[in-house]
């Protein structure tokens, strides 16, 4: 049987219009909150946390408190709002403080995605609540005003995204005791339809464009750099007698060359025969510098040769394809040709080999026939 938790110093929040409040044990319909307090004997006053979603966080947050106490730290009131510790954010973000998971610096690009988040959607909404006062439903309900605005769900989550990093570091100082951001009803992000052309049509895709914009196309459908890698690749950056193209550096909008998010995206990846010519005469035309720049240190704009392309593409038929399905055709070549999962991770530049084979697992081939003769030949032994 298991053992009942002790309740002492925490406050059961029902919703108003709860009906079964007085059910025993708190098992009510409107799945309550649970707001924990400490009384200080040192100077007589009731210290009350904020209010958590799950029993076991408020349960948590009153031992620590009374721990802190039996030390001798004194509690100090924490009157942070969302406005500030946005700020706060912000800037540790850009002094490099503020790390990802993965212990790299955040770049520019998610800086000021964050920023713009923070500034429409969360701080008109949030920004003038203290950290300590934001609920669950507080979050909730700026979800769901997103929904009936007509948000997209990869848009809500890219807003909450800052908001979880706030709270987040506000469990780990013990300002609060639980992230009301943690168990969210957000929309899901439906799979998208990956654009994949096949070898003969790639080749007449790049054929149609103009010559100029041919070289960009190859590579981005017979090496898979990412439309940032391609803007930011250099003369030096390519070898031909290696048969190597070395990934070191993304583009950023406003700051230029930057180093990759993370340690996977600098990488070797090998020149095939058909991109060979196209690489040869990029790098005849542009001795130094940027392979592909429309003038000095100034790399091309995907929008331009979008919209060249297209209109080629509409004359000759041909069904549209970006440089970012470019990578997925380039992907789906590889593993044709007979390439391993954890090759196509290296080749692609992803930090796990889970991101290669959710995105690109229902590409490889056999996998039934495979699972079926394997079976039949280990039972038939058996």
């Amino acid at each position: 049987m298991a053992k009942k938790k002790d309740l002492t110093g925490i406050e059961i929040r029902h919703r108003k219009a709860c009906t079964t409040r007085d059910k025993a044990d708190w098992q009510c319909a409107c799945r309550p909150s649970f707001r924990p307090s400490v009384f200080d004997e040192r100077t007589q006053t009731l210290i009350r946390g904020s209010a958590c979603r799950e029993l076991d966080a408020a349960i948590t947050w009153r031992i620590q408190k009374i721990a802190a106490l039996n030390r001798g730290e004194r509690h100090r009131e924490d009157r942070t709002t969302v406005a500030e510790a946005a700020a706060e954010l912000l800037d540790r973000m850009e002094r490099g403080v503020a790390l990802t998971r993965s212990g790299q610096r955040y770049k520019p690009s998610t800086i000021r995605g964050c920023d713009s988040s923070l500034r429409i959607y969360i701080l008109p909404a949030l920004g003038r609540k203290r950290v300590t006062e934001v609920e669950r439903r507080d979050v909730q309900d700026v979800v769901e005003a997103m929904i009936v605005d007509g948000s997209k769900p990869s848009t809500i989550r890219n807003a909450i995204l800052p908001l979880r990093l706030i709270f987040r570091r506000a469990v780990e100082r013990g300002i609060i005791g639980d992230n009301p951001t943690r168990t969210l009803t957000l929309p899901a992000v439906g799979p998208g339809r990956d654009r994949i052309a096949a070898p003969d049509e790639a080749a007449l895709l790049i054929g149609d464009v103009p010559e100029a914009d041919q070289p960009i196309w190859a590579t981005a459908m017979y090496a898979g750099l990412r439309y940032g890698e391609l803007r930011a690749l250099l003369v030096d950056d390519v070898d031909l007698d290696a048969r190597l193209i070395h990934v070191r550096a993304g583009w950023d909008p406003k700051e230029g060359r930057q180093t990759p998010k993370s340690t996977a995206g600098v990488r070797s990846v090998p020149i095939i025969g058909r991109l060979r010519p196209h690489l040869e005469r990029a790098l005849s035309e542009c001795p130094s510098g940027l392979v592909f720049a429309v003038q000095p240190d100034v790399p091309f704009q995907s929008q331009s040769i979008q919209d060249r392309a297209d209109k080629v593409w509409k004359k000759t038929g041909r069904r549209r394809i970006t440089l970012h399905e470019c990578r997925h055709t380039f992907a789906s070549l590889m593993i044709a040709a007979g390439a391993n999962a954890k090759t196509l991770q290296i080749y692609l530049g992803h930090s796990t080999i889970t991101t290669t084979l959710d995105r690109y697992g229902h590409l490889f081939p056999g996998a039934e026939a495979e699972f079926i003769a394997l079976a039949d030949r280990f039972l038939d032994a058996a």
